[in-house]
């Protein structure tokens, strides 16, 4: 089921079709969570003969058409929480417990996801489909305002959240079950403190469920030993996602501030994002 899921996911956003714009634009979280439908159900209505969106680099690096150029961030936030509501345990969550389990977790899901189809596609940082590297995002914009120790530091939070990643996960050379086991297990072992105990408990078990799934899975594939090493360090990977989503939450809150909100340097941009987008981001104390 995992893996089925996961490739409607990936079929959807390697579409050259861009249906998703306005649909977008128009939900919140506490809308996803409470529709009756789900867009994975749909992906017949994303095939692979529509028209590419031509895309200008320039563009993205001076932050400017944003509904266009940004649509893969959004996107990847919605396919995640679309994911995640197809797990059997969604239902028995109640809708409060919902609301902050997503909240603290989607953006960790699109860190790891982003990760893993990057270096599928044999990329040495962060990239999405259509070849635009989200840590080049307003980046003629900031090496202009920036100087000396400021941009040195951007320079380096830049390369941390974007490039160090990939360059730490690839060793791993992850396969696709591994991947959907993990991101699962992450989703379910990563638990907000201000949910019921009932629920805690619930993803609890469930996060031990898939963690032993994984166990199984490895240890036949390469014996009991060699399985549990290759398991423990999987899991060890994922609890470093948390370091670089924490280090993508910095380069992103960074641009709100010094890009699209500081009065002193208004450039006229203006920041496009859907409600249930800023609802995951930016999970950490000021």
């Amino acid at each position: 089921m995992l893996l089925s899921t996961e490739n409607k996911a990936l079929k959807l956003r390697q579409s050259p079709n861009n249906l998703l714009l306005e649909y977008l634009f128009t939900k919140s979280l506490e809308n996803l969570i409470e529709s009756k439908t789900n867009v994975l159900d749909f992906i017949e209505l994303f095939g692979m003969n529509g028209k590419q969106l031509i895309i200008n680099e320039n563009l993205f690096k001076e932050g400017k058409n944003l509904p266009t150029i940004g649509n893969y961030q959004n996107l990847d936030f919605l396919l995640e929480i679309e994911i995640m509501r197809k797990l059997p345990i969604f239902d028995k969550i109640p809708f409060e417990d919902k609301i902050c389990l997503f909240r603290s977790n989607i953006h960790r899901l699109v860190t790891l996801s982003n990760c893993f189809q990057s270096v599928q596609m044999g990329e040495s940082s962060v990239t999405y489909p259509n070849g635009l590297h989200p840590g080049d995002f307003c980046k003629n914009l900031f090496e202009k305002i920036f100087s000396g120790e400021d941009l040195n530091r951007y320079q380096i939070l830049r390369r941390r959240a974007f490039t160090d990643i990939i360059s730490e996960f690839k060793p791993y050379n992850l396969t696709q079950q591994e991947y959907v086991l993990l991101k699962t297990i992450l989703f379910c072992n990563s638990i907000p403190e201000n949910i019921s105990q009932n629920s805690k408990n619930l993803l609890k078990l469930e996060a031990e469920r898939y963690g032993q799934i994984l166990m199984k899975y490895l240890q036949n594939l390469l014996g009991n030993f060699k399985g549990a090493m290759r398991h423990a360090d999987c899991l060890l990977f994922i609890g470093k996602i948390f370091e670089y989503n924490m280090q993508q939450n910095i380069f992103y809150k960074m641009v709100d501030e010094k890009i699209f909100y500081n009065n002193e340097r208004s450039s006229g941009l203006i920041m496009e994002r859907p409600i249930f987008v800023e609802q995951c981001l930016f999970k950490f104390p000021n």
